[in-house]
Order: C-alpha cells, then sequence, then structure tokens
C-alpha cells in the first residue's frame, strides 16, 4: 500500500468515515476526521495523525497528574479521618483514584507499544 492509503487507514481505525463525495480539486476519495474533510490524494493525512498523538499523549500526561494529585489529597485526608463511615468513603475512593491511575499507566504503554509497531 502507498504511504497516503497507510494514512487513510490509520485515520478511519481512529474513528474516521470514508464520505461518498469527491474531492472537488482533483476528484479523490475524502474522509472525515475530527470534523474536517480530508482529501487522500491531496491532504496531508499523516499531520492529523501526529496531532492526535500528541494531543491524546498530553491529555493522558494532564489526566495522570490530576490523579496523583488527588490520590495525595485523599490519603492525606484519609490519615487524618476519625470518622469511620468516612474513611471508608475516602478509601472508596481513594480505589477508585488509583484504578484510573493504572489504566492511565496500561493505555500509556499500549499507546507506546502501537507506535512501535
Amino acid at each position: 500500500m502507498s504511504k497516503p492509503m497507510d494514512n487513510a487507514v490509520e485515520i478511519m481505525r481512529k474513528g474516521g468515515t470514508l464520505i461518498s463525495d469527491k474531492c472537488p480539486r482533483c476528484g479523490g476519495v475524502q474522509v472525515k476526521y475530527k470534523g474536517r474533510v480530508l482529501c487522500i490524494a491531496e491532504d496531508n493525512l499523516s499531520e492529523n495523525l501526529q496531532a492526535t498523538t500528541v494531543s491524546n499523549d498530553a491529555t493522558l500526561s494532564n489526566l495522570r497528574n490530576v490523579v496523583i494529585e488527588k490520590i495525595d489529597i485523599i490519603s492525606t485526608s484519609l490519615g487524618k479521618e476519625h470518622d469511620v463511615s468516612k474513611q471508608a468513603m475516602l478509601a472508596d475512593l481513594l480505589q477508585k483514584y488509583v484504578t484510573l491511575l493504572k489504566e492511565c499507566e496500561d493505555e500509556d504503554a499500549s499507546d507506546k507499544s502501537s507506535d512501535k509497531s
């Protein structure tokens, strides 16, 4: 497969769709991705894929930082709390944050292994 076709396939794997309208400039096949209509023959599809990767990496990193901050706050609160019912609520919340952090790490590892492929 040619590089533009590889990029078109990758965009479709990430949620893009083929559209029935032909490109008004060259009559080529078009895909719709994140609200934009792109021509497989004329537009640089790899730029759209790279921007998505950077955006996903940044979002995942921001989420991870927020979750770590919340884990720190909740664990400090849990250590100071004397009410057993509030401790249970904080422990449950802490467990959810830890699970979310693990999922962020798993997603990050998955993204890095797919980048190597």
